[in-house]
């Protein structure tokens, strides 16, 4: 392999640049580096709801994997935003606001792909709880839940141009 370097601007850590027939020359990545951030998942009064969610999601023949994330996702939140960050104790206590602070913070630290899949995740348990209890009485929520029929943040970053 002709050459090795670091850029650590990109989050690449070894990158080599490989000749190939079609293109004089190709950079190919061996791996990134990852920042591991651990989640706080202590939900307290929040734990049993999304404990049932997840037996729903079990129930419903869900795979494993997406159990966990949905049933991490709905615990991170009540755990790190609204015990945290609110003191809210209830999932009725619960608006369209939190989760769009909880949006926006998670947009600051991650990816849009990961903000997004965390924001479909929490749509899917709020979907769950109001059907489950009948309707959520949020106010200002259409569709029973503090998510309504709102939209993950696009992936797009815009770029602004002047001139």
């Amino acid at each position: 392999m002709p050459s090795t370097s670091n850029h650590p601007e990109a989050g690449i850590t070894d990158a080599v640049s490989v000749p190939g027939p079609w293109v004089e020359n190709k950079t190919l990545v061996l791996r990134r580096q990852s920042v591991h951030r651990p989640k706080q998942l202590e939900a307290g009064p929040f734990a049993a709801d999304v404990a049932s969610f997840g037996l729903h999601l079990a129930a419903e023949n869900k795979a494993a994997g997406t159990v966990r994330t949905y049933a991490e996702a709905a615990l991170w939140f009540a755990a790190a935003h609204l015990l945290c960050e609110t003191g809210k104790t209830r999932w009725g206590q619960v608006d369209a606001q939190d989760v769009q602070r909880w949006t926006v913070r998670l947009l600051g630290l991650y990816s849009d792909a990961y903000a997004r899949n965390q924001f479909r995740a929490l749509q899917q348990f709020f979907r769950w709880l109001a059907a489950e209890d009948g309707g959520l009485a949020v106010p200002g929520a259409p569709a029973g839940h503090p998510l309504g029929h709102r939209r993950p943040g696009s992936a797009r970053r815009r770029v602004v141009r002047f001139g």
